[in-house]
């Protein structure tokens, strides 16, 4: 398995253990756990993305790290 490859795996399993905690009801949406976890995972599938030069991949995921990154920096905690 290449490089790549890991990270995209990386940031796949990082957004589905927010989602898993999330829905099985051990975190919560703000928390700062679920958070970074999204933001780790998007950050991990951008850079994949952009080594597979998918355009519309590179938008959702700089979308999903941009949303959380702005709610943990401007929700108080």
């Amino acid at each position: 398995m290449d490089v790549n490859t890991i990270v995209g795996v990386l940031g796949l399993v990082s957004l589905l253990i927010a989602l898993f905690l999330l829905l099985f009801g051990k975190i919560r949406e703000t928390s700062k756990t679920y958070l970074l976890l999204n933001i780790a995972g998007g950050i991990f599938l951008f850079y994949y993305s952009y080594t597979l030069a998918s355009v519309p991949f590179m938008i959702l995921q700089a979308t999903w790290t941009i949303i959380p990154l702005y709610k943990l920096i401007f929700s108080g905690k």
